[in-house]
């Protein structure tokens, strides 16, 4: 009985002393920083693809252009070494980029001696100012390229009508960011933005180039330039605030 005694005494002091340390603990403190826990974003990986094989057949080299025109670095480098020097001094892959599903859905054939024929999954497109614009479904795209030999080497000679660049939709969504270039409305004293997609390689050259080009068709009766005339660099009303951004997909 004695010894029960002793026992309840000294667990009723150590349950005195615990609460007696949390009453201690302080209500408030000030604000630390602590480490985030936002996932890391992943580094950005340089890929560069492959130019032509020596001996590749005609369709090998279309399918090789193919891939390599997926990568604007240097100006398509790799891409143009699987064109003649003609056809890489007439090809501007800016002009647009065909959007597919992907290599693993291509169907190329010969169609003669020198013309390969490659059918695409096309799912959108995006125009040279930037502007996305999204099938409902995939539609097919077919493109003839004229095979040149180059010393002995198969090389694309000429390509298809108004042919800017491929790139499936996997390799947009990791080359490819969507910013926003802002306009000015001077009747209400506020800022419109239009989404744009840019390259991710030389994207502050990109940027640069889309500001101090006109304002898009649809918003040119609201909207003003971003640089005044007279004037050489970027401008901004600093009086003036953002309306609510505008995504528009043509």
């Amino acid at each position: 009985m004695r010894r029960t005694r002793i026992v309840i005494t000294l667990l009723a002091l150590v349950l005195v002393g615990a609460l007696s340390a949390c009453s201690g603990l302080p209500a408030t403190s000030p604000v630390q920083a602590r480490a985030s826990i936002a996932p890391e974003q992943a580094p950005v990986v340089n890929v560069r693809p492959p130019g032509p094989a020596r001996g590749a057949s005609a369709r090998d080299i279309v399918r090789g252009f193919l891939r390599a025109n997926a990568y604007a670095t240097d100006d398509y480098s790799v891409a143009r070494q699987f064109l003649t020097g003609g056809a890489s001094a007439t090809w501007d892959p800016k002009t647009e980029l065909s959007i597919n599903t992907g290599e693993r859905d291509f169907v190329d054939s010969m169609t003669d001696a020198q013309t390969v024929s490659v059918t695409a999954r096309q799912t959108a497109l995006l125009d040279g100012d930037g502007r996305l614009r999204d099938t409902a479904a995939p539609q097919t795209r077919t493109g003839s390229f004229t095979m040149r030999r180059v010393d002995g080497q198969w090389r694309i000679g000429a390509l298809p009508k108004d042919f800017g660049a491929w790139i499936s939709e996997d390799d947009f969504d990791v080359s490819y960011t969507a910013q926003r270039v802002y306009y000015a409305v001077p009747a209400t004293k506020t800022l419109v933005a239009d989404v744009r997609w840019f390259p991710l390689g030389g994207l502050t050259t990109a940027l640069a180039r889309a500001v101090l080009r006109p304002p898009p068709a649809y918003l040119a009766p609201i909207v003003t330039a971003q640089m005044p005339p007279g004037h050489c660099c970027g401008w901004m009303p600093s009086r003036w605030t953002p309306r609510p951004v505008w995504r528009r997909l043509i």
